[in-house]
């Protein structure tokens, strides 16, 4: 599932990190994660991981 919002002439594409292809392509990026028994999924770990390189080249925040 994809959504695209629309914000003061902006498109903000909502997608989940296992659909995320190339962040090269995005000029910030936004990361929310829930916690769960104190932890956020390991997904999420791995993600950041991957695309670590990406992240610290460009605007970026995370939330949980």
């Amino acid at each position: 599932m994809q959504n695209i919002i629309e914000s003061n002439n902006h498109d903000i594409q909502t997608i989940p990190i296992d659909k995320a292809a190339n962040l090269q392509d995005f000029d910030k990026i936004v990361i929310g994660a829930s916690i769960r028994y104190g932890k956020h999924n390991q997904e999420v770990y791995k993600f950041i991981e991957k695309y670590q390189t990406v992240l610290d080249q460009k605007s970026n925040a995370f939330f949980q």
